[in-house]
């Protein structure tokens, strides 16, 4: 019998649905998971003229089904002079 590989966390229908209307909105992008211990993180890049590539969306989906929202970056503090 065939032996399946381990998978991650699953979509809701919720998390399904806001990838598909990102997909939607950038068809030429690539789609990238990554995994955290609090869920994962979608990202969208495309290739740039000049070679390598560039970030267009980002999503937070977290392993209790929610899409959490971005949030600001600090400042970061001024160096001393």
């Amino acid at each position: 019998m065939e032996e399946l590989a381990p998978r991650g966390p699953e979509l809701t229908t919720a998390q399904a649905r806001a990838v598909y209307a990102i997909r939607r909105n950038h068809p030429e992008a690539e789609l990238t998971f990554h995994e955290r211990t609090w869920g994962f993180i979608l990202e969208l890049t495309k290739a740039r003229k000049s070679g390598g590539r560039k970030v267009i969306a980002l999503a937070r989906f977290a392993t209790d089904g929610s899409i959490r929202p971005d949030m600001p970056l600090p400042l970061a503090r001024r160096p001393a002079r």
